[in-house]
């Protein structure tokens, strides 16, 4: 599994981060923190996939 993961990521780096002139990360904005309360509410944890470098972003608790 950890082999197939390589490979997409690589094949992910390749054909699309090496051609990504200007990197700008996801600004997480307040409206978007409250936005994001509503749809999960009570204890939770919310991640946005950074799909540049397969990371994940935390948002909130």
């Amino acid at each position: 599994m950890q082999k197939d993961f390589e490979k997409i990521s690589n094949y992910w780096e390749e054909m699309y981060s090496r051609q990504v002139k200007e990197y700008r990360p996801f600004e997480i904005s307040e409206e978007f923190k409250r936005f994001a309360t509503i749809f999960a509410p009570g204890d939770s944890y919310l991640y946005i996939v950074n799909l540049h470098n397969f990371g994940l972003e935390y948002v909130s608790d």
